[in-house]
């Protein structure tokens, strides 16, 4: 187990990371084993299902936690099964990568007409809200928005169709005879089609008269067509980029199972610290048909000792409020938010675990060195989710569980760390085998809030994954040496412009109360010690009783009661593999 998360101890000494009372994470000496078995191709893999399928019946949940393949090339079919494999999917996304960059170079292109054409239907809708205006009795502000559109269109007519019609005849050419023309056109309404009238109205001769009726003939004619043309075009430019829009996202679905399956075929070589384990590999790569794979299962199931020391609750049914539950306030507020954001009604409670106050110094310590790790953000509302998910186990019912053993009501937990690596090999007269290695099996004996921090370690992996997939699709960037939204990256660089969409991701609070827990150690070590002098004299006396939530008696209850409990698994677990690669009691 990764000491860098999760604290160890107590131990008998009261040394350790985890002060006596506080949590438990101990390995006993004895449940700490070294298993290698060697079979024909198949026995290893049946192994792991046996396990696999045999822990749930048991009331353990399990999870995959992490895997890495080394196959040599001398092993050519399997090699072409899985690193060839594996190149394939790296075609496809590439494939999928360069069709979401075209979808989104067609995208633009389509706005960008979009933009366009909107521009134009503003201009006739502002047209057909001033004659909506009229007819409700509201002239003068329906005959202002007219003026407006048609101004506008007015001058698209002149810039973009009557220069068109050429020299001599278009209006800018013959401005140099009739200076105030253009000016005069605009001033224009479609009913002035009367040269005469038109003459008088504006102060200008009867010749400028007849081509300004002229020109607006043709003005009226072509926004009765262009009116149809925008119409139309802009429906269809709706219809495409809305298409392309939603293609966009379709492809990047697409190609996120692509990504997680190429992640999930990990290459031992990826990593430094495998390619330099290889390196000490007895096997010779270029000479010698092989392949390793490795899994790491972890599973954990409560435990009650056949003497209950403290019941902290009675019922799984139990609900507390969040400030019971260990959340600040400014959590509780965060909480709330993505609550009702989800459509969800909040109440500020939750069912109580074993423990009611499930977020503590611990926890928090554990969550900050998560995060330091995957470099990913552990939210309040991440812990409220996993609390909630621990503490569904608890309350199955019966006709649900048939196949399963029914939790036990307790904060204690046996831990089953069963790191798996299996070997193939093929020898050069054509003979198979397979080893099956556990270095090395263990159970651990923990307590309620070292095993949520092992549910949000396994949220942080998906978390990580889910930003890996991001960064390749663009939906996540680099801010500070740092992964995040690309919508922080954004308003980080132009902060006036855009605006951070979505709650900022709070992480959970580090601890306030170390001081206490330093306390509480002192004195418990105290009696501890006043305790040990009593018992060497021949007087068992309880003096004191804990102030702290878990055990702390390691010598009178941990080794008498608890960890006879974990032995039993771990024993099972044994057996089982014994039983199937047939070895001789």
């Amino acid at each position: 187990m990764e000491r860098d998360i999760y604290p160890e101890g107590p131990f008998p000494d009261w040394s350790g990371d985890l002060k006596p009372g506080t949590g438990i994470n101990v390995v006993p000496l004895n449940q700490n084993i070294l298993l290698n078995y060697t079979g024909p191709p198949g026995s290893g893999t049946a192994a792991y299902y046996k396990i696999s399928t045999y822990l749930p019946k048991r009331g353990f949940v399990r999870y995959k936690l992490d895997e890495w393949i080394y196959v040599s090339p001398v092993n050519k079919p399997y090699f072409d099964l899985t690193i060839s494999q594996r190149e394939e999917l790296q075609n496809k996304i590439k494939a999928h990568l360069a069709s979401i960059a075209n979808a989104i170079s067609d995208l633009e292109l389509g706005e960008h007409d979009l933009r366009k054409y909107k521009e134009y239907m503003d201009y006739f809708n502002k047209i057909e809200e001033g004659k909506k205006l009229i007819k409700e009795g509201k002239e003068e502000e329906g005959k202002k928005l007219i003026l407006e559109g048609n101004q506008t269109l007015r001058s698209i007519f002149i810039d973009m169709v009557d220069v068109h019609t050429g020299e001599g005849i278009s209006m800018r050419s013959i401005a140099i005879r009739w200076p105030t023309i253009i000016s005069d056109f605009m001033k224009l309404n479609d009913e002035d089609i009367d040269p005469k009238k038109i003459a008088e109205k504006l102060q200008v001769t009867e010749a400028e008269g007849v081509i300004l009726a002229t020109k607006n003939k043709l003005f009226v004619e072509w926004k009765k067509m262009f009116f149809e043309t925008v119409k139309n075009r802009y429906q269809r430019l709706l219809s495409l980029v809305n298409a392309r829009r939603a293609s966009v996202e379709e492809y990047k679905k697409m190609v996120k199972p692509l990504i997680a399956r190429y992640k999930m075929i990990s290459d031992a070589l990826e990593s430094p610290n495998l390619r330099a384990t290889t390196k000490k590999l007895f096997f010779r790569p270029d000479a010698q048909a092989f392949s390793i794979d490795f899994m790491r299962i972890w599973a954990w199931r409560p435990i009650l000792p056949y003497e209950k020391y403290r019941p902290p609750t009675e019922s799984p049914s139990t609900t507390i409020s969040l400030e019971k539950a260990g959340f600040t306030k400014k959590e509780i507020e965060y909480i709330k938010k993505i609550v009702e954001a989800k459509g969800e009604t909040f109440k500020n409670e939750i069912n109580a675990l074993p423990i009611p106050k499930a977020v503590d110094s611990v926890l928090r310590d554990i969550v900050k060195r998560i995060e330091k790790k995957y470099q990913v953000i552990i939210t309040p509302y991440d812990v409220y989710e996993a609390i909630k998910e621990l503490s569904s186990y608890y309350t199955y019912k019966i006709e649900e569980t048939q196949t399963h053993e029914i939790w036990p009501f307790s904060p204690y937990f046996v831990f089953l760390d069963i790191p798996i690596m299996r070997t193939m090999i093929k020898l050069p007269n054509g003979a198979e085998l397979e080893d099956f290695e556990i270095n090395t099996f263990k159970a651990y004996l923990k307590t309620q809030n070292i095993i949520l921090g092992h549910m949000l370690e396994l949220k942080a992996i998906d978390k990580k994954l889910e930003k890996e997939i991001g960064l390749l699709l663009g939906e996540f960037g680099l801010l500070e040496g740092k992964e995040v939204e690309i919508s922080k990256v954004l308003s980080s660089e132009y902060p006036l412009i855009f605006q951070n969409g979505g709650f900022e991701q709070m992480s959970l609070e580090s601890s306030e109360e170390v001081g206490k827990i330093k306390k509480t150690y002192k004195v418990e070590k105290t009696i501890q010690k006043f305790s040990s002098i009593l018992n060497n004299l021949g007087w068992q006396i309880a003096f004191f009783a804990a102030k702290t939530p878990y055990e702390h008696a390691f010598k009178d209850r941990f080794t008498k009661f608890y960890f006879n409990v974990t032995a039993i698994y771990w024993l099972e677990i044994i057996g089982l593999l014994n039983s199937h690669f047939k070895v001789p009691l």
